[in-house]
């Protein structure tokens, strides 16, 4: 079942646009971005992802690891998942063949923003904690 939900998601993120409003308090912040440790082909040196994510009820903006800033215009937050889905502006594709990547974001128990690049499967993981503006 949560597959089925985490594929809903999935296609439900590429038809909304970027709604702020309705995020709950405890993602509103700026959070500062590191990868997990993790094996396999680093993928992280290839995708970009968050070094910085600021998220507010008008708007989301981030930094990816090339230092590249832009505002978060496509996303979807699920309040079944309780799950931040996000992709990256101008992320693109390498390939036609390629499935578009994306992020997955929630808070964890201890405040923590845990995040997923995430294609058709898990390339690899974040973790965000929250820095004073």
């Amino acid at each position: 079942m949560k597959s089925f939900a985490v594929f809903f998601v999935i296609i439900s993120f590429f038809y909304v646009d970027a709604s702020f409003a309705s995020m709950p308090q405890k993602y509103i912040g700026t959070w500062k971005v590191t990868l997990k440790d993790q094996s396999g082909f680093p993928w992280w040196n290839q995708i970009k992802y968050p070094v910085k994510i600021s998220i507010s009820y008008d708007q989301a903006k981030m930094i990816d690891q090339f230092g590249y800033e832009c505002s978060i215009t496509k996303s979807l937050y699920d309040s079944e998942l309780d799950v931040f889905v996000f992709s990256h502006c101008g992320i693109g594709r390498k390939s036609d063949r390629a499935f578009e990547v994306f992020q997955m974001a929630t808070v964890d128990s201890e405040g923590r923003l845990q995040g997923e690049v995430r294609s058709y499967k898990t390339i690899f993981k974040w973790v965000g904690v929250r820095v004073k503006d």
